[in-house]
């Protein structure tokens, strides 16, 4: 120890008198002991031990640095701003709303708790050490209506090893289910102690708006697996209740790659713009995924998020590992990778709400029902119109064809449970160059070319399962873009993989040839300069388009190159 004199010394007299010494230089978080000692001739005298604990200091990372100082263990640290770096010694942890954290390195050593505040996306490549407790906290909102739980539906899983039912405290006025597929229906949780298990999704409804605080065990990290059943042939058979185990986003086609006997779809139930719960879908082959709740969903399952899946057979397995997780931006499910195939989204919308139904092709896919499809999962909710297609007996949301040409006319039913005026509106349209993409309604006799209105409107009673319209596709082959007349004048055609383009009369200048494939891809691009040019494509067998352009006129002629 040391010995310091006090500020008042000396000290006279014979009453008490209240000594001080200010200190300087003393560590965070320490217990310091310390005793008064009076020296007179008439000796020495000692007061009793005594101590007091300085303050706890915060350390605060905003992103670049850390702020006043690196956290030691007995410092509170706050992470305010992404971090990607070594793990650190704390006190306490506090991760801020919509961070990105990233232990890369090293260990993270918390001797108190740590608290994950609400929306952050933690990723630990190592170990993380918690001596006290760990909690994640997730706002979800509620309202009460006759003294029962009337808000939308919360599809949640847990990011901890043994987060239980307590959180949302379904022994009181709270709702809180999970799925039985032996039995196809909702079992309820009216308990405050079970176990909420890592890779399961529950279903919760509050009473009013709350912040969850999910504790007990650890953040799951490492592999997990979930064992998966399919009972029986009814309706929603196979159909299991997953959640992302993790508290980082969650790559499916990763995870559908690395599991046995499931099904590439994906489906989340979710609430759109104006409140109504509706389902969206994501297909892990084709890529696509539906926009129901106002934005696409996609391959990336955000943390504490459910999700269902599918199981071929009798069982299978998910088997989830580190190397599937990341963090995402500025979504709540990711967009998923571009797809290079054709594809068609259609939205019908009531004016309130909307549903989508996606018709895609690629040589990948059979004729029949395979991975490329995505069975039609139907809302409840008798204020949503829908639209879905049909292969193989099978409503389908998402239907991934072979191949879509001029041959092919594909149906789409619609379904209303209330009478009023709709619109059918082609949202995307990709890979049909050259082609007029045509809807048909079939109770009107009424065709309209989306590729020129992409909005189709009319008006329906309540119907249920009307295959009512009809997509086709009609060549814009030998048609001019500008004037809209066949032009005669110029001659496409083929020998011996070469395209030969022949115009007749006077050649002006600036005349250009472009060749492209069904996806739009530039195959050829030349100038034209004569009456006759030969444009060396060395083209695979398929179907090709020569787009001849010049001042105020655009002509695109069909070609079909074969073996």
């Amino acid at each position: 120890g040391i010995t310091l004199t006090a500020l008042q010394s000396p000290v006279t007299g014979t009453t008490a008198t209240a000594v001080s010494y200010e200190l300087t230089g003393l560590q965070p978080n320490t217990t310091y002991h310390y005793r008064i000692v009076g020296t007179s001739p008439a000796g020495i005298t000692r007061g009793a031990d005594a101590t007091f604990t300085t303050a706890i200091q915060t350390c605060i990372w905003d992103g670049t640095a850390w702020n006043p100082a690196t956290p030691t263990a007995k410092d509170n640290a706050v992470l305010d701003g992404d971090y990607n770096a070594a793990g650190f010694p704390c006190h306490n942890l506090t991760i801020n709303p919509g961070k990105q954290v990233t232990i890369a390195t090293g260990t993270l050593t918390v001797t108190r708790h740590l608290d994950r505040k609400s929306g952050p996306s933690l990723i630990d490549n190592v170990t993380v050490a918690v001596a006290g407790t760990t909690t994640v906290e997730q706002y979800l909102s509620g309202a009460t209506t006759a003294n029962a739980p009337s808000g939308r539906f919360w599809y949640i899983s847990s990011p901890l090893s043994a987060a239980s039912s307590a959180s949302f405290d379904p022994a009181g006025t709270n709702k809180l289910w999970q799925w039985n597929e032996t039995d196809q229906a909702y079992t309820g949780i009216t308990n405050n102690s079970t176990i909420l298990a890592p890779f399961r999704g529950y279903v919760a409804r509050l009473g009013a708006n709350d912040t969850i605080k999910l504790s007990g065990g650890e953040l799951n990290t490492g592999n997990k697996t979930m064992s998966l059943s399919r009972t029986g042939t009814a309706t929603y058979a196979g159909f299991t209740l997953a959640g992302n185990p993790y508290p980082s986003y969650l790559d499916w086609e990763s995870l559908q790659e690395n599991s046995s006997d499931v099904y590439p779809t994906i489906w989340y139930r979710s609430s759109n713009k104006v409140g109504t719960m509706v389902f969206d879908t994501y297909n892990a082959v084709l890529h696509e995924g539906t926009s129901n709740n106002g934005t696409e969903v996609t391959r990336y399952i955000s943390p504490m998020q459910a999700f269902w899946v599918l199981t071929k057979e009798s069982s299978g397995t998910m088997n989830a590992t580190n190397t599937m997780r990341s963090h995402q931006s500025g979504i709540s499910l990711k967009t998923g990778d571009e797809a290079t195939y054709q594809s068609l989204r259609l939205t019908v919308n009531n004016g309130q709400n909307s549903d989508e139904t996606i018709i895609a092709a690629t040589p990948s896919a059979s004729k029949d029902y395979d991975d490329y499809d995505s069975p039609k999962l139907f809302t409840t909710e008798e204020c949503v119109p829908q639209i879905y297609t049909i292969a193989d007996k099978r409503k389908l949301v998402i239907n991934g064809m072979h191949n879509i040409d001029t041959g092919r006319v594909i149906p789409v039913y619609f379904s209303t449970k209330q009478a009023g005026s709709f619109s059918m509106k082609a949202n995307v349209i990709r890979g049909f160059e050259g082609y007029s993409v045509l809807i048909k309604d079939m109770q009107l006799n009424k065709t309209q070319d989306l590729t020129v209105n992409a909005t189709y409107s009319f008006t329906s009673e309540a119907v249920a399962d009307e295959g009512r319209f009809v997509i086709t596709l009609k060549s814009k082959a030998e048609t001019t873009l500008a004037g809209g007349q066949a032009n005669s004048a110029v001659k496409v055609y083929t020998v011996t993989n070469t395209i030969v383009v022949e115009i007749n009369g006077t050649v002006e200048s600036g005349i250009v040839a472009r060749v492209y494939d069904l996806l739009g891809q530039t195959k050829a691009l030349v100038s034209i300069k004569g009456n006759r040019t030969l444009i060396p494509a060395n083209l695979t067998a398929g179907t090709y388009f020569v787009q001849i352009q010049k001042t105020g006129e655009v002509t695109t002629h069909k070609l079909e190159i074969t073996e």
